[in-house]
């Protein structure tokens, strides 16, 4: 994943901004806030592809992301209108995400309990009518 981010177009986020019309100098500034937003991005676009390797792998890269804003807003100089614009978004695209991971753990924790109730099922049909052989034993002493 680039540094930069592709115009915010191309993510279908609908902003009222545009990434590309920004001046490079708050462009550079808000580096690291946009690079969070495109990972909220990836996040969810893995999401909608059921690709959770990329969901790991990109919410892995948050956390790092966040602290270095963090050190770098206090020194820059930039409107709060943009920040808390991609800011916004981000956190609106996260909670998207949020939203799509508790119902799907919710679906899987359902289907979980659905296959523990059968295998119980199973066993306990399996210990009612245990197979019981019929017919003369053979003696095998001799």
């Amino acid at each position: 994943m680039p540094d930069e981010m592709p115009p915010s177009d191309d993510l279908g986020s609908g902003l009222p901004y545009s990434l590309d019309r920004m001046d490079p100098e708050t462009r550079k500034a808000l580096r690291p806030l946009i690079r969070l937003r495109q990972l909220a991005c990836e996040i969810n676009f893995a999401l909608e592809a059921n690709d959770m390797s990329i969901v790991c792998r990109a919410s892995s890269l948050l956390a790092p992301t966040l602290a270095q804003w963090k050190v770098s807003s206090e020194a820059l100089d930039v409107r709060p209108g943009e920040a808390a614009q991609i800011a916004l978004d981000t956190y609106n695209l996260l909670r998207r995400c949020e939203g799509s991971l508790q119902s799907a753990m919710s679906r899987i924790s359902r289907e979980m309990g659905k296959i523990t109730r059968g295998k119980r099922n199973i066993a306990a049909f399996r210990a009612r009518t245990s197979i019981r052989s019929t017919g003369r034993r053979i003696d095998t002493s001799r």
